[in-house]
């Protein structure tokens, strides 16, 4: 009898802790980038007559996804979850 009754209340315990997880709310997901630094006045510039080659572009896998992504700030992205 005591066996069971502290199964069912372990039981319990159990599935109070894993509803108590549901109903939480969780801090939304924040996408960040970063931006490169800019140039130091007196850099030397490439010799003239340099070739530059450009490539097919690839896309980040931050921004390659369904959801429709937005620039926020400067280095901050927003996912439109529902907008696709």
């Amino acid at each position: 009898m005591k066996r069971t009754s502290l199964c069912n209340a372990a039981a319990l315990c159990v599935l109070c802790v894993a509803l108590a997880g549901c109903f939480g709310t969780s801090r939304p997901i924040e996408y960040f980038t970063l931006t490169p630094l800019p140039r130091p006045a007196g850099l030397a510039q490439g010799p003239t007559g340099t070739v530059v080659a450009v490539l097919s572009p690839a896309i980040p896998a931050s921004i390659d996804r369904p959801q429709i992504v937005t620039r926020t700030t400067e280095n901050q992205l927003a996912l439109a979850e529902y907008n696709r």
